[in-house]
C-alpha cells in the first residue's frame, strides 16, 4: 500500500466520521424536539451550553470511533 492510497483512505474515513457525527446530531435534534440546543445556550449561557453540546459531541464521536473497530 503506497502513501497516496493510505492518505486517501484516511481522508475519506475522516470525512465519513464527520458526516456521521453531523447526521447523529441532526437525528438527535429531531428525536428530542422539546430539548433544544439553542435554548440551552440562552438559559445557561455560552459556557453551560458549550459544555452540554461538547459532551454530546464527544460521546457521539466515541460511539462512531468504536463502531469503526
Amino acid at each position: 500500500m503506497n502513501i497516496g492510497s493510505f492518505l486517501l483512505a484516511n481522508g475519506l474515513n475522516g470525512l465519513m466520521a464527520i458526516a456521521m457525527l453531523l447526521a447523529g446530531f441532526f437525528i438527535f435534534d429531531k428525536l428530542t424536539p422539546r430539548w433544544n440546543f439553542t435554548n440551552v445556550f440562552r438559559e445557561k449561557g455560552l459556557s453551560g451550553g458549550a459544555i452540554v453540546v461538547a459532551a454530546f459531541l464527544i460521546g457521539l464521536s466515541l460511539v462512531i470511533a468504536a463502531a469503526g473497530f
